[in-house]
């Protein structure tokens, strides 16, 4: 595993080198990574905090869960406004406190659309924790819909190919290559509630573009 804590993990994520603040918060996951390694599960404020007993074996990440707890899951939040939330963290800063290729599914419903960070930008985060072949769920609002615009913290909307540039086998995928998007195969996009306010895709990691 990279030491994200040197140059090279840095260069290899696509991201600036961390300011000191970010530097400290990521040596606090890695602190707390080998201690739940060990079997002991001591409160790191700012980061992930494992509950007394808990042995499960969290594979799934369960983005701005709000009150959407998924038991068993590592459910994460901007703030711990209730007990079953394990990660706190403000996902505009980069890189997420996970190692690559952590999870084996990643949620992502009605999250990205909040944050200053391009869709580009979240779901390649996404790519980089989510193990190869995993899966990633992703809700977003629908364009064409009064109701997505009526939410003032949305900053970003989607059409239903909003995620064929990421996938090589499609049209768009293939023209834009070239932006360097890291490749899912795109499983399924299917609008959802009624009036149709948003869109849902289910993704799956590919580890290259061929």
């Amino acid at each position: 595993m990279p030491n994200p804590s040197g140059p090279t993990f840095w260069a290899q994520s696509g991201t600036h080198l961390p300011t000191r603040a970010k530097r400290k918060e990521q040596r606090r996951c890695c602190i707390l990574r080998r201690r739940r390694e060990r079997g002991e599960t001591r409160t790191i404020q700012g980061a992930s905090c494992g509950k007394s007993g808990d042995n499960v074996s969290k594979m799934l990440l369960n983005l701005g869960a709000g009150n959407r707890i998924v038991k068993g899951a590592v459910n994460h939040d901007l703030a711990r406004h209730r007990d079953e939330i394990d990660v706190v963290w403000n996902l505009n800063i980069r890189p997420w406190p996970w190692d690559v290729a952590q999870f084996d599914e990643v949620h992502a419903l009605s999250v990205l659309e909040h944050l200053r960070l391009s869709l580009a930008e979240s779901i390649n985060e996404i790519w980089r924790i989510t193990k190869p072949g995993g899966i990633a769920r992703i809700k977003l609002p629908y364009w064409d819909c009064e109701l997505s615009h009526n939410d003032p913290t949305h900053l970003h909307f989607a059409g239903m190919g909003i995620f064929d540039q990421f996938d090589p086998s499609t049209k768009r995928g293939q023209e834009y290559a070239f932006y360097g998007l890291c490749p899912w195969r795109v499983l399924t996009v299917n609008p959802i509630n009624n009036p149709q306010t948003s869109l849902e895709g289910r993704l799956q990691k590919l580890v290259s573009y061929g």
